[in-house]
């Protein structure tokens, strides 16, 4: 029989992906990078299923390869960051988040830099990162659980309590 192409590998672990099995996922896409390592798409599906996993040295590792392909894939920037924060590597994360462009930056980078900033004690600017996720994102239950969380602890619980009362009565559901 002929061997099969390294795209089987790939496919059959996109396939396993979206039935939830992400260590078969994972050796498949392991085996179609190592038949080609030019199959970029495959290295990012590694990053996410690395870091679902718990693996976050890989993911690190397969995020930065595909990045320096893709270096505008804020997505896979965002994950590797959040796998080095995993990993306690708190500068490094916040590099990562910070290489991306102002003018590029989304609610979940200002939410993740929001978050490793109260994770490290920096409230103030952290509040002022998540402001601005929730200008672009409003609504969001778990940016407005963060934000109350922070309020609560700078003394102020009522600025928060008043965004996410306004933001249920603006979308009750």
């Amino acid at each position: 029989a002929a061997p099969h192409p390294w795209w089987t590998w790939s496919i059959l672990g996109s396939a396993l992906i979206l039935n939830g099995e992400r260590p078969r996922a994972r050796a498949e896409l392991a085996r179609s990078v190592e038949l080609d390592s030019n199959i970029i798409e495959a290295r990012r599906l590694l990053t996410q299923i690395h870091a679902q996993l718990g693996e976050h040295e890989y993911a690190i590792e397969q995020g930065r390869i595909y990045l320096k392909v893709n270096p505008k894939a804020d997505d896979v920037r965002i994950q590797v960051a959040q796998s080095l924060v995993r990993l306690g590597k708190l500068d490094d994360a916040m590099a990562e988040l910070q290489a991306i462009p102002e003018d590029r930056r989304g609610a979940d980078a200002y939410y993740a830099t929001g978050r490793l900033l109260a994770g490290q004690g920096k409230l103030e600017p952290a509040r002022a990162s998540l402001l601005k996720a929730n200008e672009i994102s409003p609504n969001n239950a778990k940016l407005l659980g963060t934000l109350f969380s922070i309020d609560r602890s700078l003394g102020k619980p009522e600025v928060a309590g008043k965004m996410i009362a306004d933001a249920a009565a603006a979308k009750p559901d």
